[in-house]
């Protein structure tokens, strides 16, 4: 988003509102970030909150007026789905990860 005609303020807006979110995620006591479903319910969290910080500063431009509300469903599932992929996909690559650091370590 930063550098493709988008102004600061606005990727400070989105990617800030993320980080806090992201933040109160990992701040509950029994979700564990680098468990599976930690892992989907932060990648759920962060997309959602980043498409509706983006709808929110529409709103508020004036550019979202007659938005059907099937489109905007369809869109909001879609956006909770791929943050549950988005986040497995980063829980895996995190094990795998670890998981190499071992093997290296214990190699040396």
């Amino acid at each position: 988003m930063l550098g493709f005609g988008n102004s600061i303020a606005f990727s400070l807006a989105v990617f800030g509102s993320v980080g806090v979110a992201l933040d109160l995620v990992c701040a509950i006591p029994f979700i564990r970030r680098e468990s599976l479903v930690g892992g989907a319910l932060a990648g759920a969290v962060a997309h959602l909150t980043k498409f509706g910080v983006v709808k929110v500063i529409a709103v508020a431009a004036g550019g979202l007026k007659h938005v059907a509300f099937v489109g905007l469903a369809v869109a909001t599932l879609n956006h909770i789905l791929f943050g549950i992929v988005g986040g497995l996909i980063a829980v895996m690559i995190f094990h795998k990860s670890r998981s190499i650091a071992r093997k290296r370590r214990s190699s040396t």
